[in-house]
């Protein structure tokens, strides 16, 4: 697999969110968009670091 592809555990590594909250956050869709293959969910770095771009706030006023 390229490295490009991230899994759960490797997200929450990165971001430092544990990769359970990762998985509830799928629920509501709170996520980077991701893939899944069979039981493996897999999230492609350059959409995780849009997804993480689009978070950027100026003030904690932002909503």
């Amino acid at each position: 697999m390229s490295s490009s592809y991230l899994n759960t555990k490797a997200l929450a590594e990165l971001t430092g969110v544990a990769a359970s909250t990762w998985s509830k956050r799928r629920l509501t869709g709170d996520t980077p968009p991701y893939r899944k293959v069979g039981r493996r969910v897999l999230y492609l770095r350059s959409d995780v670091e849009a997804w993480l771009d689009g978070c950027a706030r100026q003030s904690t006023s932002d909503a």
